[in-house]
């Protein structure tokens, strides 16, 4: 069975287990390195899962399968540019891809940002991982021209996608296998 929920306070040690799980097994999908996070205090860690336990402005949704956690989204508003909200710390356990869980966890995030009056979602993506590129394109987001260096000392390119919100998420969408 699965489920996906918010983040609920105190679950640092939960968070810290899925994101340094996501910067384990997948170094190029994120800026912040393993070595970084696994530097920080469970005290970081519950306080960042704090932030996005309550609140409009962010959110880190958890996928579960048959109560184990797979899977991590979250969801920060722009400071600037109110209506909009950046897809960050998006992943799915290796042995749980090709399933239905991304699409779920996706689909969550968006309509959570259509309750909370957001207009616009962005996700930078890297420019050579093909997979999570036609992921976020099933689900609405297009390229845009903008693009920047993934993170310092490296020569990966992000490309921007974005998604304009309409209310309308279809639940069909997700049939293809990532």
């Amino acid at each position: 069975m699965i489920t996906i929920r918010r983040i609920q306070r105190n679950e640092g040690l939960l968070y810290k287990r899925m994101r340094l799980a996501s910067l384990s097994d997948s170094p190029d999908a994120f800026s912040t390195t393993y070595e970084e996070a696994n530097r920080r205090s469970l005290d970081s860690w519950t306080e960042q899962a704090n932030s996005t336990a309550e609140g409009i402005d962010r959110v880190t949704a958890l996928a579960f399968y048959n109560d184990e956690p797979v899977g991590i989204g979250a969801l920060y508003r722009d400071a600037q540019e109110q209506g909009t909200g950046e897809v960050i710390q998006f992943w799915v356990d290796p042995d749980q891809r090709g399933g239905p869980i991304a699409g779920k966890l996706i689909i969550w995030l968006i309509k959570w940002a259509e309750t909370y009056d957001y207009h616009l979602l962005i996700a930078w993506v890297h420019a050579e991982n093909n997979r999570a590129i036609s992921f976020y394109q099933e689900f609405g987001f297009n390229f845009t021209d903008t693009r920047q260096l993934f993170r310092n000392g490296t020569d990966i390119v992000s490309c921007l996608m974005v998604k304009p919100l309409s209310g309308e998420t279809d639940p069909a969408q997700g049939s293809k296998k990532y």
